[in-house]
């Protein structure tokens, strides 16, 4: 019996989500140039083939990490405009984020893959639409913050820089999620937001 259209098409997700983690697990441990398609392959537990069927290339593969991190960071700048309060948004940016952390370090290791510097230091479309998207989060993120202070809700300060001490935070964390490995504590949203608060 042959599957139907949603049927091949939730499995062209699964197998692209495999790839893709393997990727993120593989460039994390390794780094980009030193990781193969055929490592990413096993890693998935697919063919390479298979993997050629969804991407051309390891850059492609890297793109497409690249394209869903622009997915998710135009979803999380789009709650940077729900109608709530500045601290009920960024509360619930950072249980997002906290939580993710907790579950395992996937989060972590993406988020560092999406910096390493052998792939920043080329030119490609898509890497600058990457750094396009960040650029916009950030000044959304500090006029988010410049709003509470407005309102009174959080304490004076720089918004860009304390918008850069947070997104550096977060960053950090990542990085001590791997090398801790299971020692690693996630920190509680009230943690992560208290330097904000009055």
């Amino acid at each position: 019996m042959s599957r139907t259209k949603e049927q091949n098409e939730k499995m062209r997700l699964i197998t692209k989500e495999k790839i893709l983690s393997a990727a993120i697990y593989l460039f994390s441990e390794k780094g980009f140039t030193a990781t193969n398609i055929m490592e990413i392959a096993k890693r998935a537990e697919i063919s390479v083939g298979l993997i050629y069927n969804h991407y051309r290339t390891k850059i492609g593969i890297y793109e497409g990490l690249v394209q869903e991190a622009i997915k998710y960071l135009t979803e999380e700048r789009e709650m940077l405009f729900f109608d709530a309060s500045p601290l009920e948004i960024i509360t619930r940016f950072t249980d997002d984020i906290t939580n993710e952390m907790a579950r395992n370090d996937e989060f972590s290791r993406y988020m560092l893959i999406l910096f390493q510097p052998l792939i920043a230091q080329k030119t490609f479309e898509w890497l600058n639409d990457f750094y396009s998207y960040s650029t916009k989060f950030l000044e959304d993120f500090a006029r988010l913050i410049e709003s509470g202070q407005q309102k009174g809700i959080f304490k004076a300060g720089d918004p860009q820089a304390m918008t850069q001490f947070y997104i550096a935070s977060m960053h950090g964390l990542c990085s001590l999620q791997l090398s801790l490995k299971e020692k690693f504590r996630a920190p509680t949203t009230e943690m992560m937001i208290s330097f904000l608060i009055k």
